[in-house]
């Protein structure tokens, strides 16, 4: 538990370095003497992504730390969830060679994406005692460019409404939800 909790810190090189059980069978006592080393903890080092998809820029906004900061497994998992959850990417593999630590302790961060398919597609039918049958069509440009915008078009008819709508994203700001989206949209509903 000591080394994983370690581990989870950033204290790669932790140690038991004094372990010893004592037991006193006449008082019916035991002890533990327990000596942990931590060690030097490790820091995140420059963080490489590896893909041609998109400008470095984009990725600011995924990073949930930056060169220097100290190690913490949980910082490195939000920056895979992040990624993998941007719906840009099918697969996100992140890897740090310990091998390749730097004399203050910092490991560089090497991030791996593999691109999701640009287009997605989706229809849907159904009926509503309202509106009888019914039925979509949508289509989804996850990447338009290297900037990372997206586009959408969506249409969708039934008996009493049909419509049609069109958004198009601008990621803005350093964070995963700061984005710019213009939406164009038509409806026929017939009342």
């Amino acid at each position: 538990v000591l080394r994983s909790l370690a581990e989870e810190r950033g204290y790669f090189d932790a140690e038991i370095t004094k372990h010893k059980i004592v037991i006193d069978e006449k008082a019916y006592t035991g002890g533990i003497q327990l000596s942990f080393d931590t060690k030097r903890r490790y820091r995140f080092g420059q963080i490489n992504f590896k893909q041609e998809l998109f400008y470095d820029s984009l990725f600011q906004r995924f990073l949930t730390f930056k060169t220097g900061d100290l190690y913490t497994s949980k910082a490195l998992l939000a920056l895979k969830n992040a990624l993998t959850n941007s719906d840009y990417f099918d697969q996100v593999k992140i890897d740090m060679p310990r091998s390749s630590s730097t004399e203050d302790l910092r490991l560089p961060v090497d991030v791996t994406l593999t691109p999701r398919k640009p287009n997605k597609y989706s229809a849907g039918i159904g009926y509503g005692t309202d509106t009888g049958p019914r039925g979509s069509l949508e289509w989804k440009r996850r990447y338009v460019n290297r900037y990372g915008h997206r586009f959408s078009a969506k249409t969708e008819w039934s008996l009493i409404r049909k419509s049609t709508t069109a958004r198009y994203i601008i990621p803005t700001g350093q964070r995963t939800d700061d984005f710019v989206a213009i939406t164009a949209g038509y409806m026929d509903e017939n009342t």
